[in-house]
């Protein structure tokens, strides 16, 4: 009998709305990168986190329904899980093809960085290729943009920060960040400062950042998301939330 009436209420459900109702369910995650995510007293806190809170408020749903988790996980849970929203995910042909996304939410200059001090070794890509190792996210966007560009000397990592650690204690000699949100990643970890690195001003790759959305997800929740993001950029709250962090 409990069966009859669930199956009842899920084909009243589909009846009424036209979708599935797994978008009363989403599980929303971003990846562990200050600043555009980060852990804050015990919560999502960042750049894009922001903008996905308010417009999960604006749709009426829990602001603060945000997780973080290492970048290899987070794509593993949006390629194998359903529900799922991710953030942020960077613009290119594999992720496009295999996922719906909404924005750009931001345009990033991906650069080497070396430590203080080391600048002039490194004056180009040729430069780049030469340095005895590259630490880079595992999995990222700059670690396979790097190997399709014939890098031989990258050493995966589990994230930027272990990047920089390596960094510091020169166990690798460049590492990949944003050049502009470089500032507000250096902040959000004490262990490392401003004076102990350089940005070599080697720029091997722009790349626009979205919210990328499971295949399961319905199309009209896609477009709605995409609405609400263009009235934030429209309304000055974007411009507002972005100056807190650059």
């Amino acid at each position: 009998m409990r069966y009859i009436v669930l199956s009842i209420v899920f084909l009243a459900a589909l009846t009424l709305t036209g979708q599935p109702c797994s978008a009363d369910h989403i599980k929303v995650f971003a990846e562990d990168l200050p600043p555009y995510a980060y852990e804050e007293k015990e919560e999502a806190a960042g750049f894009m986190v922001d903008i996905v809170s308010e417009i999960l408020r604006r749709l009426g749903r829990d602001p603060h329904m945000v997780r973080l988790v290492p970048w290899a996980r987070a794509m593993q849970v949006l390629m194998e899980q359903k529900e799922v929203i991710l953030f942020p995910v960077p613009g290119n042909e594999n992720y496009q093809s295999a996922n719906r996304l909404i924005g750009p939410v931001y345009t990033t200059r991906l650069n080497f960085f070396c430590r203080a001090g080391e600048k002039g070794r490194f004056t180009s890509l040729e430069d780049a290729r030469k340095a005895e190792r590259i630490s880079v996210t595992r999995s990222g966007y700059a670690f396979e943009t790097l190997r399709g560009m014939g890098f031989m000397n990258l050493e995966e990592s589990n994230g930027h920060r272990f990047d920089f650690y390596k960094l510091k204690a020169g166990r690798a000699s460049l590492a990949v960040m944003d050049q502009a949100l470089f500032p507000g990643f250096l902040r959000r970890l004490p262990r490392l400062q401003p004076t102990q690195f350089q940005d070599t001003g080697i720029t091997f790759a722009t790349v626009d950042m979205y919210i990328a959305f499971s295949n399961d997800l319905a199309p009209a929740m896609v477009i709605r998301w995409q609405r609400m993001f263009d009235a934030i950029r429209a309304d000055g709250t974007y411009e507002r939330i972005l100056k807190r962090y650059l």
